[in-house]
């Protein structure tokens, strides 16, 4: 079996609380992570045994992970469909899971940035749809409640992966420096993440996690909008806005001979014609990652807008998902898969100056992906250097899904929150909760049968995870 992806330790996290919290008598355990993606839902199912102490954290392994499209936005708006694709989803987790097992086995579905961006009521009229499908016990036999369903936060996506890589690494295993914990870089089609434990005061963007007795004050940001897939949509949006009249647009970021066809706000059909100019590419994407003027950036420093992030200092970076793919199309990675800043750069310029013919020649890159690797090399380093404020001569960064052998991905960290016993983890923004706890206790909702959200604090402001979240 597989070992869980460094993404996954979001979901591994929450199941890990619930289990230890039931049960701890050594029995095969089982659960059941519908990551539901921009793209499409991912299905985990993971196993562990329930024999340690009450500080352990689990090795969680995972027996199948498997991808169905579309993602679930689709059916935000277009109801038919939903019932079938779910019962497709659920018939191969009974595939997997022992039948007598399938009433104690939890099952949730994750929705990341894909359900993010969609209206809130549109949201919640799809969440619980999917609730009541899933509520029906004739169609899912798994362990269910309406509130395992929910969207996640952009943080809660990179705290939750942080821990994810801290664990693979072996940081939790013993009490090391803070200093040498890992720092994480995530990109995923609708958000990028960062987080990482700075050696510098926080100002904001803190989030404390409490793991194995231990207090964690952890910077973490989630950047909406500038995943992948939609920095390629705002790109588009820029140059329709520049040529409002027009049917043909120039994109400079597409190769020569690599255009695609779209439509303008009015409905009227566009061609985007590819002109491989990496120059006129590169200001379009500064100008979505400019920062703001120093008279509207506060705390200081910012890195993208008026988004505050403290220093990087010297810590070691692993850049996972999205991240991952150009650098190596590019050969800017060493052979430890250090990254080239510098060399993605420069060698994303040459590439991007091909036609669409020559690219997928000498890059031996699929037709649906060469105009994408234009763009992806240059925004990386634009986003690492400018915005993150990575030094371009650094060999910090590590671009890698795995760890030892195991892999990095979210939904391993929310199974392991849900195995966690008691009081073992649990995180919350310093600026939300922290001081304001009794009037803040009075208002959690209960989302989980392990996890408690703070959704009215005395600031405002809404907590990641409330400081009662194992209570």
């Amino acid at each position: 079996m597989a070992k869980f992806y460094i993404g996954s330790l979001i979901f591994a996290a929450h199941l890990y609380s619930i289990v230890t919290c039931v049960n701890s008598n050594g029995e095969t355990r089982f659960g059941v992570m519908l990551d539901a993606g921009s793209s499409g839902t991912k299905i985990k199912v993971y196993e562990w045994q329930d024999t340690r102490t009450a500080t352990d954290i689990p090795s969680m392994e995972l027996r199948y992970g498997h991808k169905f499209s579309p993602g679930i936005g689709r059916y935000a708006t277009h109801r038919e469909g939903l019932t079938k694709y779910l019962s497709n989803i659920v018939a191969k987790a009974k595939d997997l899971v022992p039948e007598e097992k399938w009433k104690s086995t939890p099952m949730y579905l994750m929705a990341t940035a894909g359900a993010r961006i969609l209206d809130g009521d549109i949201a919640l009229g799809l969440l619980n749809r999917i609730r009541n499908i899933l509520s029906n016990t004739t169609l899912n036999p798994f362990r269910f409640r309406g509130r395992n369903v929910r969207i996640l936060s952009g943080e809660e996506e990179g705290v939750f992966a942080w821990i994810s890589l801290n664990a693979v690494s072996g940081f939790f295993s013993s009490v090391k420096p803070m200093n040498e914990s890992l720092g994480l870089l995530e990109m995923g089609g609708g958000s990028t993440q960062i987080a990482f434990i700075p050696s510098t005061p926080l100002y904001a963007g803190e989030f404390q996690i409490f793991l194995g007795g231990r207090r964690f004050d952890l910077y973490a940001h989630s950047y909406l909008f500038f995943g992948s897939n939609y920095i390629e949509e705002r790109v588009k949006n820029i140059l329709m806005a520049r040529s409002p009249q027009s049917q043909t647009i120039d994109h400079p970021c597409r190769l020569i001979g690599d255009d695609i066809n779209g439509t303008s706000d009015s409905g009227q059909p566009l061609k985007f014609q590819g002109t491989s100019e990496p120059s006129k590419c590169i200001q379009i994407l500064r100008q979505l990652l400019s920062r703001a003027p120093d008279d509207r950036c506060y705390p200081k420093p910012c890195a993208i807008g008026s988004v505050y992030q403290p220093s990087i200092g010297n810590m070691l970076f692993y850049a996972t998902q999205g991240f991952v793919y150009t650098p190596n199309t590019m050969g800017s990675l060493d052979a430890d898969k250090h990254l080239n800043i510098t060399h993605l750069r420069d060698a994303s310029i040459i590439y991007c100056q091909k036609s669409f013919e020559d690219a997928m020649a000498e890059y031996s890159v699929k037709a649906r992906f060469a105009s994408v690797e234009c763009l992806m090399g240059l925004y990386i380093p634009l986003l690492l250097q400018e915005s993150y404020q990575f030094d371009p001569q650094t060999s910090n960064i590590v671009v890698e899904n795995k760890i030892l052998g195991n892999r990095i991905a979210v939904e391993v960290a929310a199974t392991h929150s849900s195995v966690v016993s008691t009081n073992q983890l649990h995180a919350f923004p310093r600026t939300t909760c922290r001081g304001a706890a009794k009037q803040c206790r009075s208002s959690w909702t209960r989302l989980t049968d392990f996890a408690t959200v703070c959704t009215r604090c005395s600031t405002g402001n809404r907590a990641l995870i409330g400081d009662s979240m194992f209570m």
